[in-house]
């Protein structure tokens, strides 16, 4: 009887044929390249560390050596890009290059804009996406939005607007609460509560309140022309917090109550035709107001008295729902200790990409982007002027939580169970606020102002905390600590939080980042950035000043 030879393993450097029952290897170079592209990172290397013959074909594919280093970079492509492969790949090279070497080029000035008052700069919230800056200003009787279009840069920017309260023909005299996007949609989403025609406000001091969803264009701040409702109207009780985000056709409101005794609801509102479902109604105190996404379709709230980040799919259907999938739990807290306040940021995900004037082919995937929690932990005591609060930050990859979601689903996951390898936590004082509390996130990496190593003046700071990037660094070993000057590091050791006044049990935190900073500090406010630039913002004397810097390869930078 003829006897076959059993399977053996094959690397580039070995010529054996293996017995091979799929004869996988008999199929064309086209057939197989297009299999493998549909494959993930892993398996690609996987597929080409098998054998001579899939490594040859993985080599001599520029589609299959575009998604590697698209996959080893955490980027997809962009909606409508035409640009020829092998130019795609020379641009995300160069791309993976100038965020390692982090080469921020001189920065291209962008005319200063005059706001409503000197304190409306005193507390905007800012954001940049696609090269998009917004401003806002919640709770403020002047409140209205900034919109820069900065994509065009370093040419002048094609559209500058800052639209006040009394030019959004659905503004009303009460301040507006909070506000939220969707470029995407062209879609601004501003909420308010309601105000009668005497100038007086609803619902205050009574129950319920009326909370308003003005549905806007976000270009230029007028009604949206696909709402058939521009105004909604929601009958809510007494609030202590309202958070908001659209998912496509729809806003998600959550409504946190002020009185022990009420509910407190999630709604879910199309922002089309009007329509409003109560996705959940629970006690009052149960959920912290802001929330944000784990998926298209799984929401992460957090849990007010459970401490916790609860995982939820949202059902948009005929039927619609928030399910539960699972409650990830936070670091238990010493008896008298809570969860105060929680602020969290994370890119959001759509399933269509917005249109950009972009001079890249690809962008940041949020799928494998980072979140990023800020927290006010309080202690009571029974002397209310010894009252003492800290602020503590963490972050925590979008794919852990997906993962917790598919694998604890149904249950509760204590800290010790998930925390620990997922997340990155760090502390300070509530009297000196950690830098890190005023950063902002964009995809997998995240910016803020703090100390560069001489401790001299704030420097730009970038962490990274995309795994395979960080793996890369680590491969390349001195070689990458090298970069930028000796401006970069990978942090792999863990970070602790002490048990003490606050937390039961040490936090000790492991997720590992990469981080670099600039060479010269540019005395800057505050930061953000996106996939092509970084915005530095300086306010004052009632203006907002904006600079652009570009962050390319030494061998491309001209400055």
């Amino acid at each position: 009887m003829e006897s076959k030879s059993q399977p053996t393993h094959h690397g580039p450097g070995n010529t054996a044929l293996a017995y091979d029952p799929c004869h996988l290897t008999s199929l064309s170079a086209e057939l197989l390249v297009y299999i493998i592209s549909y494959l993930r990172l892993e398996d690609i290397t996987a597929c080409e560390q098998s054998c001579t013959h899939l490594f040859n074909v993985v080599k001599d594919s520029l589609l299959l050596q575009y998604l590697k280093e698209a996959g080893a970079s955490g980027v997809r492509g962009t909606f409508g890009s035409q640009m020829a492969l092998p130019e795609r790949l020379e641009k995300l090279r160069l791309w993976r290059k100038g965020w390692e070497e982090f080469n921020v080029s001189k920065s291209t000035p962008v005319t200063k804009l005059q706001l409503v008052d000197a304190g409306w700069v005193e507390e905007i919230d800012l954001s940049l996406s696609g090269g998009h800056f917004f401003g806002t200003r919640p709770f403020s009787e002047d409140h209205g939005y900034m919109h820069v279009d900065l994509s065009s840069l370093p040419d002048s920017p094609s559209h500058a607007a800052i639209f006040p309260a009394k030019s959004l023909p659905t503004s009303v005299e009460f301040p507006p609460i909070v506000s939220t996007t969707a470029e995407e949609k062209d879609l601004l989403v501003v909420i308010s509560y309601l105000s009668s025609d005497d100038g007086s406000q609803h619902g205050l001091g009574l129950s319920p309140w009326q909370l308003q969803l003005h549905i806007l264009s976000l270009a230029h701040g007028k009604e949206h022309p696909l709402a058939a409702c521009p105004r909604v109207h929601i009958s809510v009780p007494p609030q202590r917090g309202v958070g908001a985000g659209v998912f496509g056709d729809y806003v998600v409101v959550v409504a946190s109550s002020l009185h022990d005794d009420d509910s407190e609801e999630i709604y879910l509102v199309s922002w089309r035709t009007g329509s409003v479902h109560i996705l959940r109604s629970s006690p009052a105190g149960t959920y912290f107001p802001q929330f944000s996404q784990v998926t298209a379709d799984v929401l992460v709230l957090v849990q007010r008295q459970g401490s916790a980040l609860e995982l939820c799919k949202l059902d948009t259907g005929e039927s619609p729902s928030l399910v539960t999938l699972c409650a990830l739990g936070l670091p238990e807290l010493q008896p008298r200790s809570f969860y105060k306040s929680v602020v969290c940021q994370g890119d959001r995900i759509v399933s269509e990409c917005p249109p950009r004037k972009s001079s890249l082919p690809f962008s940041s995937d949020p799928k494998d982007g980072v979140l990023f929690f800020s927290v006010v932990v309080r202690r009571h005591s029974p002397n209310l002027a010894k009252h003492r609060s800290v602020r503590v930050a963490f972050w925590v990859l979008r794919r852990s939580l997906r993962g917790q979601a598919i694998h604890a689903t149904g249950r509760r996951c204590p800290w010790e169970g998930w925390g620990p390898p997922a997340t990155r936590w760090v502390l300070s004082p509530a009297s000196s606020p950690i830098r890190e509390a005023k950063g902002h996130v964009a995809g997998s990496r995240f910016v803020y102002l703090g100390m560069g190593l001489q401790g001299d003046a704030e420097r730009i700071i970038v962490r990274d905390f995309y795994p395979e990037r960080v793996n890369r660094a680590l491969a390349e070993g001195h070689a990458a600590t090298s970069r930028a000057g000796g401006r970069f590091k990978v942090v792999t050791e863990p970070s602790t939080i002490d048990q003490g006044y606050y937390f039961r049990a040490p936090v000790v935190s492991e997720l590992k980042f990469c981080e670099t900073w600039s060479e010269s500090s540019h005395g800057y406010s505050d930061v953000l950035m996106d996939d092509e630039r970084i915005v530095g913002v300086l306010a004052g004397g009632g203006e907002v000043a904006l600079s652009v810097h570009k962050v390319t390869p030494v061998a491309d930078c001209t400055d």
